[in-house]
């Protein structure tokens, strides 16, 4: 189901609805931070509603506000914002960037960039709403290294792009997880893997700052059996997987996925396993209310071992699994 057919998101969470130009501004400005609201069109057709929902690691909101609007945040500062039209469309002004954010293209605002737009009149959107530090730190563990310039995103998100659309039915299942989930503790499970896939495929898919990062490793561009491999190690990471069935969904013969990922990776294929396996615990644990958390995380992720998780753990992060959650 495409979100544009849904009549309206995240209606079970509604926020407000309003007629009025200052509860409005005050209202949203509680979900993101103060910002200039002015009306431009007809007044008459100023009906704002927002429904919003704070899974934890990101939140979602639904809103529109019926007339033309304009609305100026400034910078963000302390989180990113992602905008994907449902109806309508905007004028996005983020830094040097100008375009139209519309059902084909989506916005990605930067916490470091000055923004201003023009919501015209019948303009829906729901929003990604992530901390900084959050997404930052997610970036971080997927370029396997530190982030020590702001990661910094192409402000415009062609959702024509196969990844991009794929990123997309991703936000769709998330909010279709998130609208059941109720006070189920699997259902929060799956939420919080739902969201931490979203905020990885985002830093994978969107170009950005850092990128370049991940196109540095190897002698040259990833061959497309590797690809495939390791798209289908993340899509399955929850799971018993051999060097075999990997070898087999890539196209190749086992001793060829061995020796591109040991050419062009310098690791294994079960190696590549268990780190995107470290890297979903360490997530996970992040996210965690308590230390004895730490076994089920493993557990889950198909670390047995609890002696040799702690040890690949502190290997791949420099610190043990018990001071992450700690520190959650």
């Amino acid at each position: 189901m495409a979100l544009q057919a849904v009549p309206e998101p995240l209606a079970r969470y509604n926020l407000f609805r309003t007629a009025d130009l200052d509860e409005a501004r005050e209202q949203v400005a509680r979900v993101f931070c103060p910002h200039r609201l002015k009306i431009t069109g007809e007044r008459g057709r100023f009906r704002t509603v927002q429904n919003h929902v704070d899974t934890g690691l990101l939140s979602l909101s639904y809103i529109g506000y019926g007339a033309d609007v304009e609305i100026e945040p400034g910078e963000l500062d302390t989180f990113y914002l992602i905008q994907i039209p449902l109806a309508g469309a905007a004028s996005i002004q983020t830094g040097r960037r100008a375009f139209i954010a519309d059902s084909r293209q989506a916005s990605i605002l930067n916490p470091n960039r000055y923004t201003a737009m023009r919501w015209w009149a019948g303009c829906r959107k729901l929003q990604v709403q992530v901390a900084r530090s959050v997404l930052e730190s997610v970036a971080a563990d997927y370029f396997g290294r530190g982030i020590d310039t702001p990661l910094t995103f192409d402000a415009a998100m062609a959702l024509t792009r196969p990844e991009a659309a794929a990123w997309l039915r991703h936000v769709v299942a998330f909010m279709r997880c998130v609208e059941k989930s109720g006070s189920d503790v699997d259902a929060k499970d799956r939420v919080d893997f739902y969201g931490a896939e979203l905020l990885r495929e985002l830093v994978e898919v969107q170009a950005n700052s850092h990128s370049h990062f991940a196109e540095a490793c190897g002698s040259g561009p990833l061959p497309r059996y590797v690809k495939t491999a390791l798209e289908y190690i993340r899509a399955n990471a929850d799971r018993p997987l051999t060097s075999a069935e990997i070898a087999r969904a890539s196209g190749v013969a086992g001793r060829t996925l061995q020796y591109g990922f040991k050419q062009f990776l310098g690791m294994t294929p079960i190696q590549v396993l268990r780190d995107e396996r470290l890297d979903r615990c360490r997530l996970a644990l992040r996210l965690a209310e308590d230390e004895a958390s730490v076994s089920a995380v493993a557990a889950r992720w198909g670390f047995a071992h609890l002696g040799r998780f702690a040890q690949y753990y502190r290997q791949r992060f420099g610190e043990s699994p018990r001071r992450t959650a700690r520190s959650s």
